[in-house]
């Protein structure tokens, strides 16, 4: 197996050889009821109290995190992925996020909770295959 270049790995910014996911995410605090409601379901559909951000981490993002709301955030995407899938067929897919948190971020793809995965530079990327 050839482990990808770096910078293709981590998502190169727009490049062919990536989804590029960095615009149209939708970001919540945190609630009580948040797994109750499914909010990680993708039949869930989020509604006006949902916010819409740009990643990586924008200057939007950076205001929402404030003495109103807990560090604790939710933050969704979706997306067809067929045309991706269909270009690079037979190839490896790794889903690759960056974090700001010291602390584990909990992944859900598909209603699938992938378990909380934590950079191993406290804070930064992390990937998934």
């Amino acid at each position: 197996m050839t482990i990808p270049a770096f910078f293709s790995f981590f998502g190169g910014f727009g490049e062919t050889d990536t989804l590029n996911l960095l615009t149209g995410w939708k970001w919540r605090p945190d609630r009580d009821v948040a797994r109750d409601e499914g909010w990680f379901s993708p039949d869930y559909a989020p509604g006006a109290e949902w916010v819409t951000v740009d990643l990586p981490p924008s200057q939007q993002q950076t205001f929402l995190q404030t003495h109103d709301h807990p560090q604790a955030a939710w933050l969704r995407q979706e997306f067809d992925p067929t045309d991706y899938l269909a270009k690079h067929h037979g190839q490896e897919v790794y889903l690759v996020c960056n974090t700001y948190s010291r602390d584990p971020v909990e992944v859900y793809l598909n209603n699938d909770d992938l378990g909380q995965i934590k950079s191993k530079a406290h804070y930064g990327p992390i990937g998934m295959k």
